[in-house]
């Protein structure tokens, strides 16, 4: 695939049929991208490695291999305010270059010096025995381990800095100081390991299938944030690692923060499914209990060392289906699901140029629990389907991504605001191939209410009754494919509402509209070449510069008087937005032998 913005990617697939004798056989695929920023300077860079090998005998036993790698380097995208957006539009908001002697509050924007290196693998072992006619087993253990984060250019004075709440004197001056300040790599690393195991049990039997099994995981999550120095072409000295690191008069690597966090997860659960009337109606109904637990140790001065949270969920379920006839269903669902909060949020983060706190930890935060109640209807025939579905949810100690700050840093954390309700409608209309064209439509409407005041401080915003954040109220996206075996292609266009970035509702991100294509030609097949095909991808076919969504929430974006109207709070922050993609042209090429 080759594109507009020096885009291009390479995918290859090899499938290695049975092995030999064995029974065995596999595939393994790469890929690799790569492409520059659509609003400035910016590169983003990707390989990832696939395989799976599996072996099948007697009636339904199946053990497979699976193993993912990825590695990535990709630049940062600027988050604009809603007055930057206004004011700038899609242009470019990372400084092209680094300029020698500049500032290091202008110099902290190089494009260089923000950016996000990740690496991660994957490997599971899924396991399927079918023991005996009404017995069947399932188990499939794992392992994830990823390693990276963000590059984010910083500033610290120089001779000094603070570590936690505690300032450090005698530094070694830093390069790039100027007036004072010097322009700094900063290192926010993640370390994560996951390892876990899950079995199941099936049992049939005439007109029951039951269902019970166990899912454990182990995890462990190390996390700091430090600072490398900066070199005069305006690289950071090194991506991670302690060599680089800049450190304090007592020999130690200058911290903004610094945790551990241990997890264990075990969810247990049982279902049941009677089917009646013929197979016509189906009754499901399920319980899972979730128990987290987990011990943290903050490893930065004049903090709680140790923090430790542990939540047990009970999560029922039930579902119900019936069908009518051929062409007719309807049904409901009733679901649980909860969250608990992010491991950060336990922790306490400082600015090391002032030494406040940016961040109070505690692990306090209660976990999010919601329920939710679905009423569906679906039809098909020959020519059309169609759906729609009445939702209701209902949120305790609802938990939104928003930011706080190391510095000027943006740091995503989660906040809790309560209750919050959300209910509407999804409606959904398509056809089958009518001359080779197949159109789409659908729809969904969003009511939602936040059930309770924002504390800020010691004072609370009247929030309650507002609408939630980031929930728009209409959105819809108007579609149609063509087919005919040879010649084929595609066109959708979409639109989102408008949607509040703020829980006072006193900002909010513009509704939006873009639309995409394709259109592609299936070859006939040559000798070992099955259908080669060319397609030609149109990514946001008018432009149109839009805000696809919200980087961070705040709580008010203007000063609103509090609950009683006895003291005026203040703006809480800036809410941040991401900008949606500009015009892009891909064109692929796809060969099978």
């Amino acid at each position: 695939m080759f594109g507009t913005w020096m885009s291009r990617k390479q995918f290859i697939r090899l499938n290695t049929g049975y092995i030999g004798n064995t029974g065995i056989k596999g595939w393994v695929s790469f890929s690799n991208f790569h492409d520059q920023h659509w609003t400035g300077p910016g590169t983003d860079n990707r390989k990832h490695i696939d395989l799976k090998f599996t072996k099948e005998w007697g009636d339904g036993n199946r053990v497979a291999a699976v193993f993912s790698w990825a590695d990535q380097e990709l630049s940062q995208y600027y988050e604009p305010t809603l007055a930057q957006w206004n004011a700038k539009g899609t242009s470019n908001y990372y400084n092209p270059t680094f300029v020698k002697g500049a500032s290091a509050s202008y110099n902290k924007n190089y494009w260089q010096l923000n950016h996000n290196p990740w690496d991660d693998i994957n490997v599971g072992l899924p396991i399927s025995l079918k023991l005996n006619k009404q017995w069947h087993f399932n188990a499939e253990p794992y392992l994830w381990h990823g390693w990276g984060g963000t590059i984010a250019g910083q500033t610290l004075p120089s001779g000094y800095a603070y570590y936690g709440s505690e300032k450090v004197t005698g530094m070694s001056a830093l390069p790039n100081t100027v007036d004072g300040s010097a322009v700094v790599g900063e290192r926010s690393t993640d370390t994560p390991w996951r390892v876990g195991f899950n079995t199941k049990w099936t049992y049939k039997t005439g007109i029951n299938e039951l269902i019970f099994g166990n899912w454990y995981e182990y995890g462990d999550f190390s996390y700091w944030s430090d600072f490398t120095a900066v070199g005069s072409n305006g690289l950071a000295a090194a991506t991670w690692g302690n060599e680089y690191a800049i450190r304090m008069s007592n020999g130690k690597p200058l911290r903004a923060m610094d945790y551990n966090v241990v997890e264990q997860t075990n969810g247990l659960y049982l279902a049941d499914t009677v089917s009646l009337l013929n197979d016509k109606l189906k009754i499901s109904a399920g319980l899972k209990a979730m128990m987290v637990d987990r011990r943290g140790t903050d490893k930065m001065p004049n903090t709680q060392y140790v923090v430790s949270g542990n939540s047990f969920q009970p999560l029922p379920r039930v579902s119900i289906h019936y069908q009518i006839n051929s062409h007719h269903q309807i049904y409901v669902n009733g679901t649980t699901g909860f969250r608990p909060p992010l491991s950060m949020s336990f922790f306490d983060i400082y600015n090391p140029n002032t030494g406040a706190a940016t961040q109070l930890g505690g692990g306090k935060t209660k976990d999010e629990y919601s329920i939710e109640e679905e009423l569906g209807y679906r039809y098909r025939d020959k020519t059309f389907t169609a759906s729609v579905v009445f939702f209701n949810y209902n949120f305790t100690n609802r938990q939104i991504a928003s930011q706080t700050y190391i510095g000027s840093s943006p740091v995503s954390t989660f906040i809790n605001v309560g209750g919050q309700t959300s209910r509407g409608v999804d409606v959904e209309f398509g056809t089958r191939p009518f001359y080779h064209f197949s159109p789409y439509v659908s729809f969904e409407y969003l009511y939602t209410r936040l059930g309770d005041n924002f504390k800020v401080g010691d004072n609370y915003l009247p929030t309650k009754g507002k609408e939630a954040v980031a929930s728009p109220r209409f959105q819809g996206s108007v579609g149609i494919s063509y087919d005919d075996s040879h010649f084929f292609g595609n066109f959708a266009l979409k639109y989102i509402g408008t949607q509040y970035s703020t829980f006072m509702n006193d900002q909010q991100m513009p509704s939006q509209v873009h639309a995409d294509m394709s259109i592609g030609y299936r070859f006939p097949s040559y000798g070992r070449l099955q259908k080669p095909t060319l397609q030609v991808n149109f990514i946001n076919l008018g432009d149109n510069h839009y805000l696809s969504g919200i980087g961070g929430v705040m709580a008010s974006a203007k000063s609103h008087e509090n609950v009683g109207n006895t003291a005026v709070v203040g703006a809480t922050g800036t809410p941040t937005y991401f900008m949606g993609a500009g015009f892009t042209v891909a064109v692929q090429m796809g060969i099978h032998c």
